[in-house]
């Protein structure tokens, strides 16, 4: 749903300008947690984000270094 948005928001943005028209080719930057407790990291899936526990100690302490931006890796003008 967040991908529509930014899309939306872009054509609406670059009305009028060469990348009128462009299609955002949108990529989620991975999710990466470290443990609080034992400094271990780990990657999981957004599905899974509320219940992650470390895959070293099994704390629930986690904190997050990645996983709030976007990548835009290409952009198609028509």
């Amino acid at each position: 749903m967040a991908d529509e948005w930014i899309q939306r928001y872009f054509s609406y943005l670059s009305r009028g300008t060469l990348a009128e028209h462009a299609v955002l080719a949108i990529t989620r930057a991975p999710i990466v947690l470290q443990c609080m407790d034992c400094n271990a990291s780990v990657e999981i899936r957004r599905e899974s984000f509320g219940e992650a526990k470390c895959p070293q100690c099994a704390g629930t302490r986690m904190d997050l270094v990645s996983g709030r931006g976007y990548f835009v890796e290409n952009m198609e003008v028509q």
